[in-house]
């Protein structure tokens, strides 16, 4: 059994892996699109690494996305390890993927977003720090586009309000809001009927809202 580099021949049974672990499969497109990743390309970096079984098929992976930085004028490519997936028939061998990993030569940073407590210790081994406490869960965004941004902001405020009006202490009227996919609103009574929100006059007006935002 042997760790090897992903090939796009690998893509079912990588997917049988996430379906395994209840994680979501990537599509033939998604795949592809990280095979095509330029920043990869300019490395020639794998995309990830399998430990083959006995029977020659992938049964272990660790995926690897490589993005570009710059300082000044130079390049800089950092790594971000994603899915970690070692079944139990592999149990001690994820060692070898991370270490395929964090080997793995032309970057600066080598990095994993979606570790846990448990598998902190396996990381430290490889001298893998945790992210900062204070920094770890921070964004940054660009705007874009002021349009489509409103308009995103206006369906989560209408979830939000649609929750907390569905709220009830009636058990009837609080099943109803369940059923109705939690977009519901009013009913301040036992029995009274849960008013539903208008979910398409709300898109309209927010079309409406960024057409005239576009123009000003």
């Amino acid at each position: 059994m042997t760790v090897r580099r992903f090939l796009p021949a690998d893509v079912a049974d990588v997917n049988r892996l996430h379906r395994d672990v209840w994680w979501p499969e990537r599509s033939h497109e998604g795949w592809r699109w990280l095979e095509n990743n330029p920043a990869r390309l300019a490395l020639d970096a794998p995309a990830g690494w399998v430990i083959e079984g006995m029977d020659g098929r992938p049964g272990a992976f660790l995926g690897n996305f490589i993005q570009r930085f710059w300082a000044g004028d130079r390049p800089l490519f950092g790594a971000t390890g994603f899915s970690v997936i070692v079944p139990p028939d592999h149990k001690g061998r994820s060692r070898e993927l991370i270490g395929a990993f964090v080997r793995q030569p032309g970057c600066f940073a080598r990095y994993t977003l979606n570790a846990n407590a448990r598998s902190s210790p396996l990381y430290k081994k490889f001298d893998m720090q945790a992210w900062p406490a204070r920094s770890h869960a921070v964004k940054l965004s660009w705007i874009i586009n002021p349009a489509a941004c409103l308009y995103s902001r206006g369906l989560r405020a209408l979830v939000a309000r649609g929750s907390l009006a569905g709220r009830t202490t009636d058990a009837g009227a609080h099943g109803a809001s369940r059923r109705s996919g939690g977009l519901a609103g009013g009913g301040d009574g036992p029995g009274r009927p849960v008013r539903h929100l208008d979910l398409r006059r709300l898109l309209d007006s927010l079309a409406r809202s960024g057409a005239r935002r576009r123009g000003s």
